[in-house]
């Protein structure tokens, strides 16, 4: 499967658009402590997310994917999204149509895929 450049400049578009949210401000339900940094500094604070949701697309270099996910409490609603993934290996063996669970990192404008292991079929 190829991607067009106007396919690739989107997601790439959707990722800066995404890059500059944060996250809600309602209790979250996080997998790890919040903050990495005292109390009192303006560092930006590090968050863990659990979800599942279905791969869309793998970009051609592995360093995103687009995932149609459900909501994730504390975080954002369901929808469909690209990811940047911290290492791209997480993906190995998996392909568009999966069904995964993956945890994100949220640290600033920063929001990540740490970890993803596809779902068992239904």
């Amino acid at each position: 499967m190829s991607f067009s450049k106007a396919q690739i400049a989107a997601v790439v578009a959707v990722l800066g658009i995404i890059s500059a949210c944060r996250p809600s401000e309602h209790a979250p339900e996080e997998k790890h402590a919040a903050s990495r940094a005292p109390a009192d500094s303006a560092a930006a604070t590090e968050q863990f997310f659990e979800a599942a949701g279905r791969i869309d697309t793998i970009t051609p270099n592995r360093k995103h994917v687009v995932v149609a996910h459900g909501d994730i409490p504390g975080f954002m609603d369901a929808m469909t999204m690209p990811f940047r993934l911290a290492d791209t290996s997480v993906v190995s063996g998996l392909q568009n149509g999966d069904s995964v669970s993956f945890t994100v990192r949220v640290a600033g404008p920063v929001i990540e895929i740490t970890e993803i292991t596809p779902m068992p079929p239904r």
